[in-house]
Protein backbone atom coordinates (compact mmCIF):
# COMPACT_ATOMS: atom_id res chain seq x y z
CA UNK A 1 0.00 0.00 0.00
CA UNK A 2 1.77 2.95 -0.94
CA UNK A 3 0.17 6.56 -0.77
CA UNK A 4 0.28 9.24 -2.84
CA UNK A 5 -0.70 12.83 -2.12
CA UNK A 6 -4.41 13.13 -3.78
CA UNK A 7 -5.80 15.85 -4.79
CA UNK A 8 -9.30 16.33 -3.42
CA UNK A 9 -11.24 13.10 -2.48
CA UNK A 10 -10.88 9.42 -3.05
CA UNK A 11 -7.99 6.96 -3.57
CA UNK A 12 -6.22 8.50 -7.17
CA UNK A 13 -3.04 9.01 -8.27
CA UNK A 14 -1.80 12.45 -8.60
CA UNK A 15 1.18 14.11 -9.31
CA UNK A 16 2.47 16.39 -6.13
CA UNK A 17 0.61 19.86 -6.42
CA UNK A 18 0.08 22.84 -4.50
CA UNK A 19 -2.71 22.42 -3.72
CA UNK A 20 -1.33 19.17 -1.91
CA UNK A 21 1.61 21.02 -0.12
CA UNK A 22 -1.01 23.37 1.20
CA UNK A 23 -3.18 20.54 2.61
CA UNK A 24 -0.01 18.79 4.11
CA UNK A 25 0.77 22.15 5.73
CA UNK A 26 -2.75 22.63 7.11
CA UNK A 27 -2.84 18.50 8.47
CA UNK A 28 0.94 18.98 9.69
CA UNK A 29 -0.49 22.47 11.85
CA UNK A 30 -3.70 20.31 12.62
CA UNK A 31 -5.75 23.91 13.04
CA UNK A 32 -8.98 22.50 11.61
CA UNK A 33 -12.10 22.48 13.67
CA UNK A 34 -15.51 20.96 12.73
CA UNK A 35 -18.76 21.31 13.50
CA UNK A 36 -20.24 19.13 15.98
CA UNK A 37 -18.48 17.12 18.97
CA UNK A 38 -15.60 18.08 20.24
CA UNK A 39 -13.23 15.31 22.17
CA UNK A 40 -13.38 16.64 25.48
CA UNK A 41 -17.11 15.99 24.93
CA UNK A 42 -17.02 13.02 22.93
CA UNK A 43 -17.64 10.61 26.01
CA UNK A 44 -19.47 12.72 28.06
CA UNK A 45 -23.38 11.04 26.96
CA UNK A 46 -23.34 7.96 25.53
CA UNK A 47 -26.01 5.87 24.02
CA UNK A 48 -25.36 2.09 24.54
CA UNK A 49 -27.49 0.49 22.13
CA UNK A 50 -27.37 -3.47 23.00
CA UNK A 51 -28.83 -6.52 22.05
CA UNK A 52 -27.83 -8.21 25.31
CA UNK A 53 -25.73 -10.35 23.29
CA UNK A 54 -21.93 -11.20 24.89
CA UNK A 55 -20.77 -9.03 22.69
CA UNK A 56 -22.56 -5.69 23.83
CA UNK A 57 -21.65 -7.65 27.48
CA UNK A 58 -17.64 -6.53 26.75
CA UNK A 59 -18.74 -2.87 25.78
CA UNK A 60 -19.75 -2.22 29.76
CA UNK A 61 -15.83 -2.94 30.03
CA UNK A 62 -15.34 0.43 27.93
CA UNK A 63 -18.33 2.01 29.62
CA UNK A 64 -15.93 1.52 32.87
CA UNK A 65 -12.62 3.02 30.79
CA UNK A 66 -14.56 6.25 29.65
CA UNK A 67 -15.64 6.95 33.37
CA UNK A 68 -12.02 8.42 33.45
CA UNK A 69 -12.65 10.41 30.30
CA UNK A 70 -15.20 12.42 30.85
CA UNK A 71 -18.24 10.11 30.64
CA UNK A 72 -21.56 11.57 32.46
CA UNK A 73 -24.60 9.88 31.68
CA UNK A 74 -25.55 6.90 29.70
CA UNK A 75 -28.87 5.76 28.66
CA UNK A 76 -29.29 1.68 27.25
CA UNK A 77 -31.21 0.76 24.42
CA UNK A 78 -32.52 -2.17 23.51
CA UNK A 79 -34.88 -2.42 19.94
CA UNK A 80 -37.36 -4.92 19.36
CA UNK A 81 -37.57 -5.25 15.91
CA UNK A 82 -40.92 -5.97 14.68
CA UNK A 83 -42.70 -4.44 11.71
CA UNK A 84 -46.16 -2.48 12.76
CA UNK A 85 -45.75 -1.48 15.72
CA UNK A 86 -44.25 1.80 17.22
CA UNK A 87 -42.87 3.49 20.67
CA UNK A 88 -42.06 1.74 23.91
CA UNK A 89 -42.31 -2.22 24.55
CA UNK A 90 -41.27 -1.77 27.88
CA UNK A 91 -43.82 -3.62 29.58
CA UNK A 92 -44.18 -6.09 26.72
CA UNK A 93 -40.92 -7.58 27.31
CA UNK A 94 -40.13 -8.86 30.46
CA UNK A 95 -37.16 -10.94 30.42
CA UNK A 96 -35.24 -8.07 28.21
CA UNK A 97 -36.26 -5.19 31.00
CA UNK A 98 -34.67 -7.52 34.19
CA UNK A 99 -31.99 -7.70 31.91
CA UNK A 100 -31.42 -4.12 31.23
CA UNK A 101 -32.07 -3.22 35.36
CA UNK A 102 -29.11 -5.61 36.19
CA UNK A 103 -26.50 -3.73 33.49
CA UNK A 104 -27.96 -0.46 35.12
CA UNK A 105 -27.45 -1.70 38.61
CA UNK A 106 -23.30 -2.50 36.78
CA UNK A 107 -23.11 0.44 35.80
CA UNK A 108 -24.88 2.66 38.31
CA UNK A 109 -22.16 1.03 41.08
CA UNK A 110 -19.42 2.74 39.10
CA UNK A 111 -21.21 6.12 39.70
CA UNK A 112 -22.30 6.54 36.74
CA UNK A 113 -25.94 7.95 35.71
CA UNK A 114 -27.94 6.22 34.00
CA UNK A 115 -31.43 4.85 32.26
CA UNK A 116 -32.99 2.51 30.09
CA UNK A 117 -35.49 1.76 27.77
CA UNK A 118 -36.87 -0.77 25.74
CA UNK A 119 -38.37 0.39 22.45
CA UNK A 120 -39.66 -1.18 19.19
CA UNK A 121 -39.41 -0.93 15.42
CA UNK A 122 -36.34 -1.14 13.21
CA UNK A 123 -33.61 -0.53 15.12
CA UNK A 124 -30.69 1.36 12.94
CA UNK A 125 -34.00 3.99 12.77
CA UNK A 126 -34.55 3.95 16.39
CA UNK A 127 -30.71 4.19 17.53
CA UNK A 128 -30.05 6.77 15.84
CA UNK A 129 -33.46 8.91 16.23
CA UNK A 130 -32.92 7.81 20.34
CA UNK A 131 -29.32 9.80 20.52
CA UNK A 132 -30.16 12.45 18.57
CA UNK A 133 -33.74 13.26 21.03
CA UNK A 134 -31.28 12.82 24.23
CA UNK A 135 -28.47 14.40 22.84
CA UNK A 136 -25.88 11.45 22.75
CA UNK A 137 -22.62 12.54 21.92
CA UNK A 138 -21.52 8.89 21.25
CA UNK A 139 -23.24 5.97 19.96
CA UNK A 140 -21.50 2.85 21.56
CA UNK A 141 -22.46 -0.55 19.99
CA UNK A 142 -20.51 -3.75 20.54
CA UNK A 143 -19.96 -5.97 16.84
CA UNK A 144 -18.83 -9.56 17.47
CA UNK A 145 -15.97 -10.87 14.96
CA UNK A 146 -17.00 -14.18 13.10
CA UNK A 147 -14.33 -14.61 10.15
CA UNK A 148 -11.74 -14.22 8.41
CA UNK A 149 -10.76 -10.95 7.00
CA UNK A 150 -13.33 -10.56 3.42
CA UNK A 151 -16.23 -11.65 4.96
CA UNK A 152 -18.99 -9.29 6.86
CA UNK A 153 -17.62 -8.78 10.19
CA UNK A 154 -19.14 -5.70 11.30
CA UNK A 155 -23.07 -6.13 11.98
CA UNK A 156 -25.80 -4.66 9.19
CA UNK A 157 -27.34 -2.75 11.90
CA UNK A 158 -24.14 -0.91 13.09
CA UNK A 159 -23.64 -0.12 9.21
CA UNK A 160 -27.16 1.11 8.81
CA UNK A 161 -26.49 3.38 11.68
CA UNK A 162 -23.15 4.98 10.57
CA UNK A 163 -25.34 5.44 7.16
CA UNK A 164 -27.95 7.46 8.69
CA UNK A 165 -26.48 9.08 11.93
CA UNK A 166 -25.16 12.53 12.71
CA UNK A 167 -23.29 11.65 16.05
CA UNK A 168 -20.20 9.51 16.34
CA UNK A 169 -20.46 5.67 16.65
CA UNK A 170 -17.71 3.34 18.62
CA UNK A 171 -18.73 -0.16 17.43
CA UNK A 172 -16.42 -2.08 19.36
CA UNK A 173 -15.12 -5.48 18.42
CA UNK A 174 -15.78 -8.55 20.18
CA UNK A 175 -13.61 -11.83 19.36
CA UNK A 176 -14.84 -14.03 21.79
CA UNK A 177 -13.07 -15.51 24.57
CA UNK A 178 -9.91 -13.70 23.36
CA UNK A 179 -9.00 -11.05 25.91
CA UNK A 180 -10.55 -7.39 25.27
CA UNK A 181 -8.13 -4.72 24.37
CA UNK A 182 -9.82 -1.27 24.85
CA UNK A 183 -10.31 0.18 21.43
CA UNK A 184 -8.61 3.41 21.90
CA UNK A 185 -5.01 1.21 22.85
CA UNK A 186 -3.84 1.78 18.94
CA UNK A 187 -5.65 3.57 16.02
CA UNK A 188 -5.68 3.22 12.01
CA UNK A 189 -6.45 5.96 10.51
CA UNK A 190 -6.18 5.91 6.06
CA UNK A 191 -4.99 9.32 5.13
CA UNK A 192 -5.84 10.95 1.92
CA UNK A 193 -5.27 14.06 2.61
CA UNK A 194 -8.84 15.33 1.79
CA UNK A 195 -10.76 18.08 3.81
CA UNK A 196 -12.39 14.69 6.17
CA UNK A 197 -8.87 13.29 6.47
CA UNK A 198 -8.30 17.10 7.81
CA UNK A 199 -10.84 16.89 10.35
CA UNK A 200 -10.22 13.48 11.43
CA UNK A 201 -6.40 13.85 12.45
CA UNK A 202 -7.66 17.37 14.02
CA UNK A 203 -9.34 14.94 16.35
CA UNK A 204 -6.89 12.39 17.34
CA UNK A 205 -5.01 15.35 18.18
CA UNK A 206 -7.65 16.01 20.53
CA UNK A 207 -7.75 12.74 22.13
CA UNK A 208 -4.41 12.81 23.05
CA UNK A 209 -5.33 13.14 26.82
CA UNK A 210 -8.03 10.55 26.21
CA UNK A 211 -5.48 7.42 26.73
CA UNK A 212 -4.56 7.08 22.91
CA UNK A 213 -1.96 4.42 22.57
CA UNK A 214 -0.57 5.29 19.27
CA UNK A 215 -2.04 6.07 15.62
CA UNK A 216 -1.08 4.68 12.44
CA UNK A 217 -1.17 6.66 9.72
CA UNK A 218 -2.08 4.87 5.99
CA UNK A 219 -2.23 6.27 2.79
CA UNK A 220 -2.57 4.09 -0.41
CA UNK A 221 -1.73 4.80 -4.17
CA UNK A 222 -3.31 2.78 -6.86
CA UNK A 223 -0.89 0.33 -8.60
CA UNK A 224 -1.13 2.06 -12.25
CA UNK A 225 1.65 -0.49 -13.42
CA UNK A 226 4.07 2.48 -14.56
CA UNK A 227 6.82 1.67 -11.94
CA UNK A 228 8.25 5.51 -12.37
CA UNK A 229 5.52 6.85 -11.52
CA UNK A 230 4.67 5.05 -8.87
CA UNK A 231 7.30 5.64 -7.27
CA UNK A 232 7.64 9.28 -7.70
CA UNK A 233 3.81 9.34 -6.21
CA UNK A 234 4.98 7.12 -3.06
CA UNK A 235 7.85 9.13 -1.98
CA UNK A 236 6.00 12.41 -2.33
CA UNK A 237 2.99 11.14 -0.05
CA UNK A 238 5.86 9.89 2.44
CA UNK A 239 7.33 12.99 2.54
CA UNK A 240 3.68 14.58 3.24
CA UNK A 241 2.35 12.00 5.63
CA UNK A 242 5.72 12.63 7.55
CA UNK A 243 4.84 15.95 8.10
CA UNK A 244 1.72 15.00 9.78
CA UNK A 245 3.16 12.14 11.78
CA UNK A 246 5.58 14.64 13.40
CA UNK A 247 2.79 17.08 13.85
CA UNK A 248 0.86 14.14 15.97
CA UNK A 249 3.96 12.90 17.51
CA UNK A 250 4.81 16.60 18.58
CA UNK A 251 1.15 17.30 20.08
CA UNK A 252 1.94 13.79 22.21
CA UNK A 253 0.33 11.32 20.40
CA UNK A 254 2.92 8.08 19.46
CA UNK A 255 2.54 7.72 15.51
CA UNK A 256 4.32 5.74 12.44
CA UNK A 257 3.10 5.96 8.99
CA UNK A 258 2.65 3.21 6.29
CA UNK A 259 2.53 4.57 2.79
CA UNK A 260 1.82 1.73 -0.52
CA UNK A 261 0.81 1.10 -3.68
CA UNK A 262 -2.03 -1.30 -4.28
CA UNK A 263 -5.75 -1.69 -3.47
CA UNK A 264 -7.22 0.34 -0.90
CA UNK A 265 -9.18 -1.47 1.04
CA UNK A 266 -6.55 -4.24 1.23
CA UNK A 267 -3.72 -2.90 2.20
CA UNK A 268 -5.71 -1.09 4.34
CA UNK A 269 -6.50 -4.01 6.39
CA UNK A 270 -3.21 -5.80 6.13
CA UNK A 271 -1.71 -2.87 7.83
CA UNK A 272 -3.92 -3.08 10.37
CA UNK A 273 -3.19 -6.52 11.11
CA UNK A 274 0.21 -6.06 10.78
CA UNK A 275 0.41 -3.23 12.83
CA UNK A 276 -2.03 -4.94 15.53
CA UNK A 277 -4.26 -1.94 15.66
CA UNK A 278 -7.13 -2.25 17.82
CA UNK A 279 -9.47 0.63 15.65
CA UNK A 280 -10.03 2.14 12.26
CA UNK A 281 -10.89 5.45 12.49
CA UNK A 282 -13.34 6.42 9.87
CA UNK A 283 -15.25 9.45 9.17
CA UNK A 284 -17.55 10.97 6.20
CA UNK A 285 -19.71 14.06 4.75
CA UNK A 286 -23.03 13.50 3.93
CA UNK A 287 -22.77 13.55 0.30
CA UNK A 288 -23.53 9.46 0.09
CA UNK A 289 -21.99 6.97 2.44
CA UNK A 290 -18.83 7.31 3.63
CA UNK A 291 -17.63 8.43 0.15
CA UNK A 292 -15.25 11.30 1.42
CA UNK A 293 -12.69 10.14 3.93
CA UNK A 294 -11.38 7.26 1.35
CA UNK A 295 -13.25 7.95 -1.73
CA UNK A 296 -15.58 5.80 -4.01
CA UNK A 297 -16.87 3.05 -1.42
CA UNK A 298 -13.90 1.97 -0.14
CA UNK A 299 -14.75 3.20 3.57
CA UNK A 300 -18.02 1.36 3.51
CA UNK A 301 -16.05 -1.74 2.82
CA UNK A 302 -13.54 -0.91 5.21
CA UNK A 303 -16.12 -0.73 7.72
CA UNK A 304 -17.59 -4.32 6.61
CA UNK A 305 -14.77 -5.73 6.94
CA UNK A 306 -12.84 -4.58 9.31
CA UNK A 307 -11.74 -7.26 12.00
CA UNK A 308 -10.98 -4.36 14.70
CA UNK A 309 -13.66 -1.76 16.58
CA UNK A 310 -14.40 1.19 13.99
CA UNK A 311 -14.55 4.33 15.61
CA UNK A 312 -16.81 6.34 12.95
CA UNK A 313 -17.20 10.18 13.12
CA UNK A 314 -19.56 11.75 10.70
CA UNK A 315 -18.64 15.11 9.32
CA UNK A 316 -21.88 17.23 8.34
CA UNK A 317 -22.60 18.42 5.24
CA UNK A 318 -20.92 18.90 2.04
CA UNK A 319 -22.86 20.68 -0.98
CA UNK A 320 -22.17 19.70 -4.80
Amino acid sequence: MHPSPLRGRGYITAAKSAEDERRAVRLSTMGVRAEGTSMTKLFERILFATDLSPASGMVLESLAEMKGLGLKAVRLLYVVESEGMEGSSEDMYPQARREMVEVEGRLARLGIEVDSSVMQGRPADVIVEAASSWGATLILMGHAVRGPVGRLLVGDIALDVMHLTRTPVLAEAWHGKAARRPPLERLLVPVDFSDAAEVLLDRLRELAGSGLGGVVLVHVVEDTGSRGYVEEQVKSAESLLGDVAAALNGAGVKTSLHVHAGRAVNEILEVAAEEDVTAIVLGSYRKGFIRDALGGDVAGRVLSHSPVSVLYFPLGEVSG
